[in-house]
């Protein structure tokens, strides 16, 4: 088993756990944030197993290759919209224009999937199409998007945490978050390198798929970190805290 594939299993299996963990809080709770990042993870699950199934099983040598190819990009675009109605539900609950901006954002994305599959490009490999560039670039901006909004708001707790006015185990997971939109938007903007530079042949430098395996390794391990932390590590986290004194 190559290291590709076996980080891909890994990546897979977290997103698909933690996504349902998270859906299951989500229901039971009533809480729209949990669904819609339960969302995010699940979809993202679906739609790298559905990658796996069609490149690198028997299944790549037949006719359904293709529909799971095109369920992979579906996939894409439904945790992308979870992930902009998300980041709109946590950081701009009262923001009409955020909920615009993500909806303007997932349909750009969706046009650009829909045209593209119309004139025939079902593995999503057409580089001299714009409407691939749509797809893909809806994605790179909803991770961006995220980890703008999710930086600024740690950034704000950071200072209350420092006086003991923020919890700093929701501060440490507000940045774990961050830098899991950031593994996202990496892996996108490389993945968008690979094709402008390996187009309808998908053929690329292997350094691409090296960072790739990397980002999304990372940031699979920020989203156990950030949801379902190990005990050692909310100590740590607790320990490292220590608010602010007053030196008068």
């Amino acid at each position: 088993m190559t290291l590709e594939i076996s980080s891909n299993i890994v990546v897979i299996a977290i997103n698909l756990i933690v996504g349902a963990r998270l859906l299951k809080q989500g229901i039971n709770r009533g809480a729209l944030p949990e669904l819609l990042l339960g969302g995010t993870l699940a979809f993202d699950g679906l739609e790298w197993l559905c990658w796996m199934l069609a490149f690198y099983t028997p299944l790549s040598e037949t006719p359904l290759a293709l529909y799971l190819t095109v369920g992979c990009r579906a996939g894409i675009l439904l945790s992308n919209l979870c992930l902009l109605l998300f980041v709109r539900a946590v950081f701009r609950p009262t923001s009409s224009f955020a909920l615009a901006f993500a909806l303007c954002v997932s349909l750009i994305s969706w046009i650009g999937l829909t045209v593209g599959i119309y004139l025939g490009d079902w593995a999503g490999f057409a580089a001299d199409r714009i409407w691939l560039w749509l797809e893909l670039t809806g994605t790179l901006i909803a991770y961006v998007w995220c980890f703008a909004e999710a930086i600024t708001y740690f950034s704000r707790m950071r200072k209350r945490s420092k006086h003991g006015l923020a919890d700093p185990i929701v501060t440490n997971r507000v940045l774990l978050w961050s830098g899991y939109a950031v593994s996202g938007a990496v892996t996108e903007l490389i993945y968008m390198t690979a094709i402008a530079i390996g187009g309808s042949q998908g053929s690329y430098p292997f350094i691409f798929d090296a960072i790739m395996i990397a980002t999304t390794t990372a940031g699979a391990l920020l989203v156990i970190l950030a949801f379902f932390p190990p005990p050692s590590y909310l100590r740590w986290v607790a320990d490292n805290a220590t608010p602010a004194t007053d030196s008068h």
